[in-house]
């Protein structure tokens, strides 16, 4: 038999035989919506099932049918469990479980059940025959209010209850008028329990403004309000009772208006959590001592100052250092976290929503354990994770929830997860369970294994080179076992592939995770970068791993740049260009020419092929001035670009590294006294890039630095003895 079926047995209201049949063939069910209709309809027939069929799901323990089958059989119900009952009863409005809710409990108790829910459920339902059966067996002394609204909506004589009522809230008469003329509408009932609240001394917003009430007229229905700037009026207490609600007394508006020196009196955590609720909202560090201003005056800032330490420790309070600094309710945020929690129907959703909230904020501990006992009531799949991510409990790995592996989020979770599964012998497929670990995490679990596991892992490392994939395992092996040399090919090999493959990747998009990683391990290292390894290999890898760098756009050309004069101090051959040749100069100097190289190249020589165009479409090119000027000028600064290729082809940064003071070098500062003038001058000795005469900085192809070149402190040369040598400071 399908459920379908049997669907369609419930649907025509045979609950008997629905219930018969479901116990025959679906009494292993553990679907949460066909228990259900099982226990609704074995309650329509009086038929106890709660114990015949397995219940282990936390939601269907709590559900209002399942619960109200046991209370039908079970005579020693406990309180917990009825009140747990009842409230369902009331918030999914079961009008038809009610009345056989309260009979059963008078009959069993000798009096009805009594509860603050019910005033909110005669309003809403108004159902004359529980109303009625309700206020019979209701003693008065127990809830007075009830009886009144019972009595109100069963139409009984009412006006002794109303003016018993009225020695207690002097507007029960006029706001019991303003019920009768709404008194078929829900709110009616409501707007009449909201009247009663209006007392003197109590506070209203009226026209936008706070008031305060001094004096309720019984007689001419007025009351008498002063606002906050001692002004006072009489309004007609129907217009207060119809547009205004009370505001409670610890509302800062009431202390900011009113009462500055209670405000005063008060805590500042207390203080600031009561304009946290006025505002509803977070305030920057500014508007807060705003408002603080109404209760501190001028002293406001120096108070939020002196209390810093204070404020930081409240425990409704959150302090968000960011720009602007903010404050926070912490309390409202969690109770708003717990009901948004509350609607959430899939375990996605609930783990989805809870890691995001540990991410971005600090939570309580109290309110922390609420959310857990959320996720034992909501959750299966997902529940040892969400729970071992609250509290790092790690009873709450557990080997049978390896079938979700690949579903679950927390890193370390899944780390743990893992080595406990392998630890009990089972056979993983570390492949495809860590494609999407990172390196760090890698290497946690491979610290864990035993020799056979590193094996593995050491195997998929060796994969990924051949390959290029998966990238995490080359990563995780160039980070942390490179100099260990565990695989078995050639680290010469190794580091070659892993550079050609990010030159590969650098262009994807989702693939700059491996390119940055090779990036600084290779070329961005304070201690082991690519030198150190390349010092020690065979010329003919070198000039692999050399040509491989030539390809590279992940790195600048200055970058490039840097990274080759270094390979050339270990393998001059690869210069392309006699050392003779080469044109010497500082990193920054280079790097200018290499600016002035691309400004020409990438934005004027495009610029005048746009002004050639648009003055070749003018007509007659041999009478317009512009095309010959622009033309002329593409002509300059294509020979200039030309000219700059050349030189930064034989462009090479001075190694201030070997720069040393014996005799006049490049990369020197040369202080000498000119025998004829009389006069001590100093210049820099530097490459033709840095020449700056009038800043005292010559070039080592200029004249006067060509004569001083290897001469010595003491020596003179053509009048000129020089007095001392000393190293160029690079920038």
């Amino acid at each position: 038999m399908k459920f379908e079926e049997l669907e369609k047995v419930y649907e025509n209201g045979d609950y008997e035989k629905f219930v018969k049949n479901f116990l025959e063939f679906f009494k292993d069910e553990s679907d949460l919506h066909r228990l259900r209709l099982l226990f609704r309809a074995a309650n329509r027939i009086n038929f106890k099932v709660f114990d015949m069929v397995s219940v282990e799901d936390k939601e269907l323990k709590n559900d209002v049918d399942y619960l109200f089958n046991r209370f039908l059989f079970e005579k020693n119900f406990d309180e917990e469990n009825l009140r747990r009952l009842f409230k369902n009863i009331i918030s999914k409005e079961r009008k038809d479980l009610y009345d056989d809710f309260m009979i059963i409990f008078l009959e069993r108790n000798g009096e009805i059940f009594s509860d603050e829910k019910i005033l909110d459920f005669l309003l809403k339902n108004k159902n004359k025959s529980m109303i009625q059966d309700y206020a019979k067996n209701l003693k008065d002394n127990k809830n007075p209010l009830i009886s009144f609204i019972s009595e109100l909506i069963l139409k009984k004589d009412y006006s002794l209850k109303l003016k018993e009522l009225c020695k207690s809230f002097p507007t029960a008469e006029i706001s019991f008028e303003l019920f009768l003329q709404d008194m078929e509408d829900e709110k009616g009932y409501l707007n009449f329990l909201k009247g009663l609240e209006f007392k003197k001394n109590t506070f209203v917003i009226y026209n936008n403004d706070i008031n305060r009430i001094e004096n309720f007229d019984q007689s001419l229905k007025i009351f008498t309000l002063k606002d906050k700037l001692g002004r006072v009026k009489r309004v007609d207490a129907r217009e207060i009772l119809l547009k205004t609600s009370p505001i409670e007394q610890s509302d800062f508006r009431v202390l900011k208006y009113f009462d500055p020196d209670k405000g005063k009196s008060m805590s500042i955590c207390d203080l600031i959590v009561s304009i946290l609720k006025y505002k509803n909202s977070g305030l920057s560090k500014e508007q807060l001592k705003t408002e603080l201003s109404f209760i501190y005056g001028k002293e406001a800032g120096n108070i939020l100052n002196k209390k810093k330490k204070e404020i930081e420790n409240c425990k409704e309070i959150e302090v968000i250092y960011e720009e602007p600094v903010r404050y926070i309710l912490k309390s409202s945020q969690e109770n708003d976290a717990l009901k948004f929690l509350g609607t959430l129907k899939d375990e996605k959703s609930i783990r989805d929503f809870i890691f995001k909230m540990l991410e971005t904020r600090k939570t309580e501990k109290e309110i922390l354990n609420e959310i857990v006992e959320i996720v034992k009531q909501k959750c299966e799949k997902f529940k040892n994770e969400i729970i071992f991510t609250i509290t790092a409990d790690q009873s709450y790995i557990e080997s049978k929830d390896f079938t979700n592996f690949n579903l679950f989020k927390n890193p370390l979770y899944k780390e743990k997860l893992l080595i406990k599964v392998y630890q009990e012998g089972n056979r993983i497929d570390f492949e495809t369970c860590l494609k999407d670990f990172e390196k760090e995490s890698i290497e946690n679990i491979y610290n864990k294994l035993d020799n056979d596991g590193k094996k593995m892992i050491v195997e998929i490392a060796e994969k990924s080179v051949r390959i290029g994939k998966p990238l995490n395992f080359l990563e995780w092996y160039l980070n942390y076992h490179l100099d260990e040399k565990l695989l078995k090919l050639d680290i010469d090999y190794i580091i070659f592939r892993s550079i050609n493959i990010a030159n590969s990747l650098s262009s994807k998009k989702g693939k700059t995770m491996f390119v940055t990683s090779v990036k600084k391990l290779f070329f961005q290292s304070k201690n082991k970068g690519l030198i150190f390894y390349l010092k020690d290999f065979k010329r003919d890898s070198a000039k692999i791993i050399f040509d491989e760098i030539e390809k590279i756009d992940f790195l600048t050309e200055h970058q490039k740049d840097l990274v080759k004069r270094d390979i050339y101090e270990i393998f001059p051959s690869f210069l392309k260009v006699d050392r003779s040749d080469l044109i010497y100069s500082t990193k920054e100097g280079i790097e200018k020419k290499r600016k002035e190289f691309e400004n020409i190249v990438n934005t004027k020589l495009p610029q005048l092929s746009k002004m050639i165009g648009e003055a070749a479409a003018l007509g007659d090119l041999s009478e317009n001035s512009e095309y010959k000027f622009a033309r002329e000028q593409y002509s300059f600064f294509s020979s200039k670009a030309e000219e700059l290729k050349r030189e930064l082809d034989k462009a090479f940064p001075i190694n201030f590294n070997k720069v040393g003071c014996e005799s006049v070098e490049i990369g020197v500062v040369v202080e000498f006294e000119d025998l004829t003038e009389k006069t001590v001058k100093s210049y820099a000795i530097l490459g033709p890039f840095d020449a700056d005469p009038d800043n005292g900085i010559i070039s080592y192809l200029s004249p006067l630095a060509q004569k001083l070149l290897g001469k010595k402190v003491g020596d003179e040369v053509e009048g000129k003895k020089i007095l001392k040598i000393s190293k160029w400071r690079e920038k």
